[in-house]
């Protein structure tokens, strides 16, 4: 085997140049920092001398990162990636969850931002439990749990075909004028074709025969991408427009949680694409499904539609005025989730409205929103009587160009709420201005005036590291001999981290 010069040399000198790694695992820190804490909650649960306390603290830390992000864990044999990038080797502290992934044949598994408490406990507790033998069985646990803001994709998960059946005469009509039309040598052939199939379409949506109807329109819309004739795909597109009404995309569209259920990917997708090309009916359609759907597999459907094709952003903006609360916080959800910087005015408003579900609504989508507009009216609701507003609004003053971390230091001294108290923590360490470092320092180091919870004590060291970096040795080395063994294991960890890092 060959060795590269640049590395024999530095296997001369007894070293290898490490600063890829290096600046690999500093733009993961705030990943790295999640799958750790997810790991070490995966490994409490796993095994015997746990206490309730260690568990409670590792939750809320969980918790917190998860405000912070949306995080995709990915699992190719061994090698584990987060939000696409692979985890160097250096990178330790996650082999609980990886062997856990890996044992549960867990290939993708997505954690949404502010997943709760309750949605991490059922998926570390469902990790936690011995491998399965059929990697599909995990994934419809988790399905089974109605966990809104936790995915997850088995390592066998295939595309299966439709069984074969014997194609009836009106399949057969369906598919003989679409190939009329994309055969067409001359613009006339296609225009006869595009006339029949809309004389069809009209028959099956009369007789709501939605598998028909989304034939046509799937069909046409992949032949308005694939041909070539642009006087052919102009007709193909007038064609879609002129199909485009409320009956015909309803009938469509509520295919999708079937599709999804059998397992059959591509042809998803490509329904939900057809129904995205028309337009405003489309939009309106999906919406209409999500909100008669009965179930919650079916809501996730189709909000998870929505948001992948982004559609139906002014209607979703109307719908923040309507008087009934449910219809307005899921709107507020949806354009939050598609990050619609158009929205953040009529967000801003709804963080008055009396009822708490559509504020907290309202304070995540702006979260994520994350305009000057958004973060102003967030500053705000520091005071809120809703924990999860305050947590908000702290997120906020960290993504400021804030020069003082005054109104975060004195809303920390009021709160009393502890999961506020974390996500302030480390809006401090975001923030990283002087007064904001001083502030972790203190709540970093043991006190027997003001008893600290760890899980807050490692929160403010965490925030610490991450706003100081190498600055923060000194600090770190001090807590190596600290009292709290979780406070000394989590010291020696970021020491290492950081030194590697630098």
């Amino acid at each position: 085997m060959l060795t590269p010069p640049g590395v024999a040399g530095s296997l001369r000198r007894g070293r290898l140049n490490f600063g890829g790694a290096a600046s690999i695992l500093d733009r993961m820190e705030p990943q790295l920092a999640f799958a750790r804490t997810l790991s070490r909650l995966v490994g409490l649960l796993r095994h015997s001398g746990s206490t309730i306390e260690e568990v409670k603290d590792t939750l809320r830390l969980a918790v917190t990162h998860s405000r912070e992000r949306t995080i995709a864990f990915r699992l190719d044999e061994w090698k584990l990636a987060l939000d696409g990038d692979v985890v160097p080797a250096s990178a330790t502290g996650m082999e609980e969850l990886t062997e856990q992934l890996k044992a549960h044949g867990v290939r993708e598994l997505t954690i949404r931002q502010f997943a709760s408490a309750s949605e991490l406990i059922k998926l570390v507790r469902l990790l936690a439990e011995e491998a399965v033998i059929d990697p599909q069985e995990f994934a419809q646990r988790i399905a089974a749990q109605k966990l809104w803001n936790v995915d997850v994709t088995a390592a066998a998960a295939s595309d299966p075909s439709p069984e074969p059946t014997a194609p009836s005469p009106d399949h057969l009509k369906v598919e003989h004028h679409l190939a009329r039309v994309r055969q067409a040598s001359v613009p006339l052939d296609a225009t006869h074709a595009l006339a029949e199939l809309v004389e069809l379409t009209d028959q099956h949506m009369e007789a709501g025969h939605a598998e028909a109807v989304a034939e046509v329109l799937v069909g046409l819309w992949r032949i308005e991408r694939e041909v070539s004739d642009e006087t052919i795909k102009a007709a193909c597109a007038k064609t879609i427009e002129r199909l485009s009404r409320p009956h015909l995309t309803r009938l469509v569209a509520q295919l999708l949680p079937g599709l999804l259920s059998a397992g059959r990917q591509k042809e998803y997708a490509e329904h939900r694409d057809a129904v995205g090309r028309c337009g405003n009916p489309g939009a309106a359609a999906l919406l209409a499904h999500l909100m008669a759907a009965d179930s919650f597999e079916e809501r996730r459907v189709f909000y998870n539609a929505i948001v992948e094709l982004r559609t139906g952003i002014p209607m979703l903006i109307d719908a923040l005025g309507h008087p009934q609360w449910y219809v307005v916080r899921n709107a507020a959800s949806l354009l939050g989730e598609m990050r619609e910087p158009q929205a953040d005015g009529p967000l801003a408003r709804l963080l008055e409205h009396r009822d708490e579900r559509v504020r907290e609504a309202a304070a995540a989508a702006l979260s994520r929103i994350d305009t000057p507009i958004a973060r102003i009216a967030l500053q705000r609701m520091l005071q809120d009587r809703s924990p999860q507003v305050r947590l908000h609004a702290a997120g906020a003053f960290a993504a400021s160009p804030a020069k003082t971390a005054t109104p975060l230091a004195t809303a920390l001294e009021a709160e009393s709420d502890t999961d506020v108290q974390l996500g302030i923590i480390y809006a401090l360490g975001r923030l990283g201005t002087p007064d904001a470092v001083q502030k972790l320092v203190r709540a970093v180091m043991p006190s027997n005036l003001r008893p600290r919870p760890v899980s807050f004590r490692i929160a403010a060291l965490e925030a610490l590291t991450a706003a100081r970096g190498n600055s923060a040795m000194p600090t770190l080395r001090t807590l190596l001999t600290d009292a709290e063994p979780a406070v000394r294991d989590a010291a020696k960890r970021l020491i290492a981290t950081t030194a590697l890092a630098s």
